[in-house]
């Protein structure tokens, strides 16, 4: 016997059929089912309500506006219980915890407290050592630098697209990042062999304190390296300079907005 759900499919398959729409998958396809079988639901309560409002309790309701508004609420209702039901699987996840073999165990709670302890002030000290490094480094790396360009040892570029990607890679502008890889730590695409740098959209790119700072803070790299490798556990570490230019490794493409724009970021004003 064919179900209500099934004629509407076919139903809806045979119209787009006629109308010489192409096929859709499944699950879009039952996005326009739905929606089809509301509007059709409410014009048959339209008729006044002959397929609900049964009991005698719902009679006076039968053939009203409130009456046919409060029906095909219910049925819309109904349509969404069943379709998040057949979604999560509840009554299957409901056996499974019931017929689960529980086991009752005690736990002392100062060992408890004393593990989360030790376990937790060891994660803060790694991190507290690897933002040190990062710290010490930069500050070794900007002195030297500008000894070195008072001095004409250093490259000298005008504006940042003259720059090599060994100097250069910006999280906004695609190509500059590749290749990507996607990693299961950082759940998303990131190039570990190299850090990228993102700009304020309100600071000038070819600023001459850019353009040194781009140039001496991609020496960082070799330290998040290596806190990375001391640290399977750290994610995302970061160097952000006065100016609003923060470095960040691994190096990865900038969050978009709805719009498709990336959003904009300076680490000299944050909400916390």
């Amino acid at each position: 016997m064919l179900t209500v759900r099934m004629m509407m499919r076919m139903m809806m398959m045979r119209r787009m059929r006629m109308a010489g729409m192409p096929a859709m998958p499944l699950p879009v396809m039952w996005k326009y089912v739905i929606l089809w079988m509301s509007l059709w639901s409410l014009a048959l309560l339209g008729t006044r309500g002959e397929l609900f409002g049964s009991t005698p309790e719902e009679q006076p309701n039968k053939g009203t506006l409130s009456g046919d508004v409060q029906n095909w609420a219910t049925l819309i209702q109904n349509y969404i219980l069943e379709l998040a039901n057949l979604g999560i699987g509840r009554d299957v996840t409901q056996r499974l915890f019931d017929s689960a073999n529980y086991t009752f165990e005690a736990k002392d709670g100062d060992t408890l407290l004393s593990n989360v302890q030790t376990s937790l002030g060891d994660f803060l000290m790694r991190k507290r050592v690897a933002a040190e490094r990062i710290a010490m480094m930069a500050v070794k790396l900007h002195d030297e630098y500008l000894i070195n360009k008072r001095m004409n040892r250093t490259a000298k570029f005008s504006r940042l697209r003259d720059m090599p990607m060994t100097y250069y890679r910006d999280s906004d502008i695609p190509h500059t990042v590749r290749p990507k890889m996607f990693s299961t730590h950082f759940k998303q695409d990131v190039n570990q062999d190299y850090s990228t740098v993102k700009i304020p959209d309100q600071v000038p790119r070819d600023d001459e304190s850019i353009l040194d700072a781009v140039q001496y803070t991609v020496e960082l790299d070799g330290v998040f390296r290596q806190n990375r490798k001391s640290d399977q556990m750290i994610r995302w570490q970061y160097f952000g300079t006065n100016i609003g230019l923060i470095r960040l490794y691994p190096g990865r493409e900038w969050d978009t907005n709805f719009a498709g724009f990336y959003n904009d970021y300076d680490p000299r004003i944050r909400p916390w």
